[in-house]
């Protein structure tokens, strides 16, 4: 069972734009050869990115509710800097000509504007953390389909470069003196090195996003201590 040409399609949209180049795919003649335990191995790095389009969608539709839930709040912390401060003006003209009652009147209502207004911001870095979670977990995604299709690539690659050993002719006698001709005889084969460089690039960027992922949960954990969102 190979990777699907759209799975991969779909696999190859969320790898990074800046990231080395996919090494090339492997000749399916070379992957026919697979032992029954590579074939199984193959298989089982297919199955687990069937469910990566799913997952992704999903995703994307939590992440549009979180983007509402952050635009509504801060829509409701410009409503509320705006009402505390007319509470202010009014609360300085009473202190020119208004009277005692008046006066503290406007006084609990400025106080009551900024305990308002501190609530709405609050509530604000909360679903803005909560935000930027989901959009780290979306990248996550992103990083960790990579990896795989990147896992993938190399394991069919020595699989590849076995099947080629095994297929080369025996590499002839070196005469007296002269040295064996390795590069010439490591023409047309598969090199590894490009396959395990390109998993390693991606293993790295899959852990800068796992740090990535932390300091968002910190964050967010932090905001929701500092005042859990007051609907």
């Amino acid at each position: 069972m190979r990777l699907s040409a759209l799975l991969f399609g779909f696999a190859l949209l969320f790898i990074s734009a800046c990231a080395p180049a996919l090494p090339p795919p492997i000749d399916e003649t070379l992957l026919e050869k697979a032992t029954p335990a590579e074939a199984q191995a193959l298989e089982t790095l297919e199955r687990s990115l069937i469910d990566f389009p799913d997952r992704k969608i999903e995703k994307n539709k939590e992440n549009k509710k979180l983007t509402k839930a952050r635009d509504a709040a801060r829509q409701e912390l410009a409503q509320a800097e705006s009402a505390l401060k007319e509470a202010q003006n009014k609360l300085a003209a009473l202190k020119k000509k208004g009277s005692p009652e008046q006066l503290k009147a406007a006084e609990n209502q400025a106080r009551e504007q900024e305990i308002t207004q501190e609530r709405k911001r609050q509530k604000l870095a909360y679903h803005q953390m909560a935000l930027e979670l989901g959009q780290t977990q979306l990248e996550m995604l992103d990083a960790e389909i990579a990896l795989k299709v990147a896992e993938q690539r190399l394991s069919q690659a020595k699989i590849g470069r076995r099947v080629q050993e095994a297929q080369r002719p025996p590499e002839p006698e070196a005469k007296e003196g002269e040295a064996k001709k390795d590069k010439k005889q490591d023409e047309g084969m598969i090199s590894l090195k490009i396959y395990e460089k390109y998993l390693q690039y991606q293993q790295q960027e899959f852990e800068k996003l796992t740090l990535k992922l932390r300091r968002a949960e910190t964050k967010l954990a932090q905001a929701k201590a500092a005042g859990p969102p007051k609907e």
